[in-house]
């Protein structure tokens, strides 16, 4: 059975929220596994939404209105959308299945993720700042052909920017600087390119290596699940013209992914150079 957890208080199976006030708990409101929740009019403060699914109905079924509230500012939950521009005022960001989104000109501080996408291409993330988040500045989950431009991610607690079994992405000129474990963590994701960002003060600059979903199953090069295929490796990516600078490993890539390029990066000051992986 599902559950939703609003701050510490767990409720099972399918749930209605309405006018509850939430305060510095790593995940204000977590959606586990459960479906067609209702919330409106929460009010969370230096925390947020966590969703997670094991089928579409656990991302997409919700009713989650705009006048639930992450630090003052709005919830953007869209979920097959096509088209449009997200409000600079959101206070976080979950695109599910959607296309040709622009996410523009937002400053997300102190939630529980920044900007996330699942099963969504073609967007464009593109100007926004995205701190002190108790997760991911962004999180892509197979999301393919997005463009992350000029965006900053800074001491979020886990990554600054996370894929899981993503394609063909372009990451341009980010600064990634301080986040707690990874600044760039690529999980079986493949054909992306990362040019001219800068990857600082973190314990991993870039990591690539293989997806969580596929561990779980044999020597295939995909698996699928739920008309999804999920690749084993990360391979392919093109990684050029990145500083990465004064993290404890600078690039590591696990043995399993292969076939990636580099060229002209700036890799110093890094500490930890070698063990059985390759590590910069």
């Amino acid at each position: 059975m599902g559950e939703i957890m609003l701050g510490n208080i767990r409720f099972l199976g399918r749930n209605k929220s309405r006018g509850s006030f939430i305060n510095n708990n790593k995940d204000g409101i977590r959606i586990h596994a459960s479906n067609s929740n209702i919330l409106y009019d929460n009010n969370m403060t230096n925390c947020g939404f966590v969703l997670e699914g094991e089928s579409s109905l656990d991302w997409e079924s919700h009713t989650i209105a705009t006048n639930n509230s992450i630090n003052g500012k709005a919830i953007c939950y869209l979920t097959n959308k096509n088209g449009g521009k997200v409000p600079t005022n959101a206070g976080w960001v979950f695109l599910y299945k959607c296309s040709n989104i622009l996410v523009e000109n937002i400053n997300i501080n102190n939630s529980s993720f920044g900007i996330q996408l699942l099963f969504s291409n073609d967007n464009i993330i593109k100007n926004n700042i995205c701190n002190n988040n108790y997760w991911d500045g962004l999180n892509l989950y197979c999301s393919h052909g997005n463009l992350i431009v000029n965006n900053r991610f800074k001491r979020n607690e886990k990554d600054g920017i996370c894929l899981i079994s993503c394609k063909k992405n372009l990451f341009y000129n980010n600064i990634l600087d301080s986040n707690k474990e990874y600044g760039m963590n690529f999980h079986g994701s493949v054909r992306n390119k990362i040019l001219n960002n800068f990857l600082i003060n973190h314990k991993i600059g870039l990591e690539l290596s293989s997806s969580w979903e596929s561990m779980r199953s044999s020597d295939h090069q995909t698996i699928s699940r739920d008309d999804y295929y999920f690749e084993r490796d990360s391979y392919e990516n093109i990684v050029a013209n990145n500083s990465i600078y004064n993290n404890q490993y600078g690039i590591i890539i696990y043995s399993s992914s292969s076939h990636n390029k580099f060229f002209q990066n700036m890799i110093l000051n890094n500490k930890i150079h070698k063990n059985n992986h390759l590590i910069f």
